[in-house]
């Protein structure tokens, strides 16, 4: 096997969960968060971009199809989620559509009211785009990079947001060298001292360093 820190031998083993219920379809690009005991699956591409929210019981192991009320976003993927106090936060993403728009809009679902709602949002608004990160934080959520145009031109982007939960505004972050450089499809996630990034891609190719931004 593997080994790990300390030279400990790594271990764990794969199962593979047999789910019951209405399933979605296939999908790649969508977003999944844990929201007590259940995983909200939203939207993606198959052989269209979707707007569908799926519903997996972590303890039962049963989909569901949520049919929400009130104005779901428009089909999307490549888009990014996060889960706070009952409710999901969705930004951004590509429509995928005859002609490839990004999207710079934000929503929101509350699962207890099983509805949707588009959250109007202040401040430093950041430029449509996909393949971003965003996570939770102490003031809100941190969101990371991404690519501002398209998979034959690709702008990726370096710039950093905080978007307040509470006020529902974006403040573009002033940060000073050394910052990572620009790219999108890398991954974060929140730590207790900030966010953690690693690696993504941009016209250099494929990165593999790693970034932790304190806040």
């Amino acid at each position: 096997g593997r080994k790990g820190c300390g030279e400990e031998e790594a271990a764990g083993s794969w199962e593979r969960k047999k789910t019951s219920g209405d399933m979605p379809p296939g999908r790649h690009g969508h977003s999944a968060v844990v929201m007590g005991d259940g995983m909200l699956v939203f939207a993606g591409y198959s052989a269209a971009s979707h707007n569908d929210l799926w519903r997996l019981d972590l303890i039962t192991w049963k989909w569901e199809e949520l049919k929400p009320g009130g104005t779901p976003p428009c089909p999307r993927w490549r888009h990014a989620a996060v889960a706070d106090e009952g409710k999901m936060y969705v930004f951004g993403g590509s429509t995928r559509a005859s002609v490839s728009e990004n999207l710079g809009d934000m929503h929101c679902f509350d699962l207890e009211r099983n509805e949707w709602s588009e959250v109007v949002c202040g401040g430093d608004l950041p430029s449509a785009r996909h393949d971003h990160s965003l996570v939770r934080c102490a003031r809100g959520m941190l969101m990371f990079g991404g690519n501002e145009g398209g998979r034959k031109d690709v702008r990726a982007l370096n710039d950093l947001y905080e978007f307040d939960l509470i006020a529902k505004q974006w403040l573009r972050v002033a940060t000073v060298p050394p910052v990572p450089s620009a790219r999108a499809s890398h991954t974060a996630v929140a730590v207790p001292s900030g966010m953690f990034v690693f690696g993504g891609d941009n016209k250099e190719g494929k990165l593999a360093d790693a970034w932790l931004f304190h806040c």
